[in-house]
This record gives structure tokens, C-alpha cells and sequence, in this order.
């Protein structure tokens, strides 16, 4: 029966391995664990102040204009739930497509 020694007696003795790397946020490279625990602190503050920022933001809306708030839910939950893939879906995308161009154009051509 061989044993360790045995099997690698012909090679030459294995070298350390070298130490993991990774890519923190910021595109640099990451050597220890230490590095990687601070760099995951730092995205989970920042995904803590971004959802902070972001309930103050809507919030506000919320209380200022509930049915503008209310109608982009809407719209957002028909388009994530595939809504535009249907007829009513397409019908609707054509219309508001037809009102935009009406604006557009009554704002860039005066006289119509």
C-alpha cells in the first residue's frame, strides 16, 4: 500500500498555495477575509442608506400625490406581471404612445 510519501517521492514538493483573491466594488482586488467582511459592511450600509433615501422619497410622494403613486404601482405591477405581452396590453401602449406624440407635437408645433 502507497502512502503520501510514497506517491509524491518522484515530484518535487508541492509549493503553498498562493492566498485567495477576489473583486470587491470598486473593481480592486480583495486579499483577506477581513477585506471581504469590510467590504460587505460597506454595500449593506449602502443598500441601508439607498432604502432610507428611498422611503423618504416615496413617502413624501405618497402623502403629496396618492393617485400619481398609486397609478405608477399600477402601471409598474401590469408590466412585471407581463401585462404588456397581451392585446389590452399592446392596446394600451398604443394609445398612450398616440397621446405622447399628440402632446409632443401641440408643444413643438404651436399652430396645431
Amino acid at each position: 500500500m502507497e502512502t503520501k510519501e510514497s506517491v509524491n517521492s518522484g515530484r518535487e514538493p508541492s509549493e503553498p498555495k498562493p492566498p485567495r483573491r477576489g473583486i470587491n466594488a470598486v473593481g480592486s482586488t480583495v486579499d483577506t477575509s477581513a477585506d471581504m467582511r469590510k467590504a460587505v459592511g460597506d454595500v449593506v450600509s449602502s443598500v441601508g442608506a439607498l432604502y432610507n433615501v428611498t422611503d423618504s422619497f416615496l413617502g413624501r410622494h405618497t402623502r403629496e400625490r396618492p393617485r400619481v403613486v398609486l397609478g405608477a404601482a399600477a402601471g409598474i405591477g401590469f408590466v412585471l406581471g407581463g401585462g404588456l405581452a397581451s392585446r389590452v396590453g399592446g392596446l394600451i401602449v398604443t394609445i398612450g404612445g398616440r397621446m405622447l406624440a399628440n402632446r409632443v407635437l401641440k408643444d413643438v408645433l404651436p399652430g396645431t
